[in-house]
């Protein structure tokens, strides 16, 4: 998806889209996937969105024969502006891609994984962590989708980007504190966490 669908900017089609991946029974086939799979990597730009509405390639086509996008000599080849398609009347099938990254889903893992944005408790505290990290980082997704920002950033207060205790911070703020149990699982777990469970001062400075 070139461009995150919004409710503001496409309603009522970015409530379609939600509403009918959320309502997708099985993210892969078991025709391909012989094992449960963790994909570890869940993001818009690895969804592949069938067209099922073909007056946009018509529409497409008609506005470039009407205004050619603008283009460039790159070694005597032609490169091209990218040209947006309008938005679809209809979706078609949205098929999840790029699975370099996935594990078995069958075998815990406690490595780091997923986008930054959208990585689960489980995975930043290194907790064993299998396929249900994966439904964490698809509801996480489509609130981006639905509300065309992040519902977590991680943005550290230090001003140096992404970091684990900021986004820790803010999940805490939305949602609480994770369970005991998964504290005293987690690797990572003494980083943010007292022994009695309480965050560290220097993880409640972001949540100020």
């Amino acid at each position: 998806m070139a461009a995150i669908i919004t409710v503001s900017s496409s309603s009522p089609c970015g409530r379609a889209f939600v509403i009918y991946f959320i309502e997708i029974p099985h993210i892969a086939s078991p025709k391909i996937c012989s094992k449960p799979v963790s994909c570890r990597c869940i993001k818009s730009d690895n969804i592949l969105q069938e067209i099922a509405d073909s007056s946009i390639l018509e529409a497409f086509t008609k506005a470039e024969m009407d205004s050619p996008s603008p283009r460039k000599f790159v070694n005597s080849a032609p490169v091209y502006a990218s040209r947006r398609f309008e938005l679809p009347r209809v979706f078609g099938r949205a098929v999840l891609s790029d699975f370099g990254s996935a594990v078995r889903g069958d075998e815990k893992q406690d490595h780091d994984a997923q986008p930054n944005v959208y990585r689960s408790p489980e995975v930043m505290l290194m907790t064993e962590w299998s396929y249900p990290v994966d439904i964490w980082n698809v509801g996480v997704m489509i609130w981006d989708l639905f509300e065309g920002k992040h519902m977590f950033n991680g943005n550290d207060p230090d001003g140096k980007g992404y970091s684990t205790r900021a986004h820790l911070a803010e999940v805490i703020g939305l949602i609480g504190p994770p369970p005991s149990d998964m504290l005293k699982r987690g690797k990572r777990s003494h980083e943010f966490f007292t022994e009695d469970g309480k965050l560290h001062l220097r993880v409640l400075s972001c949540l100020a």
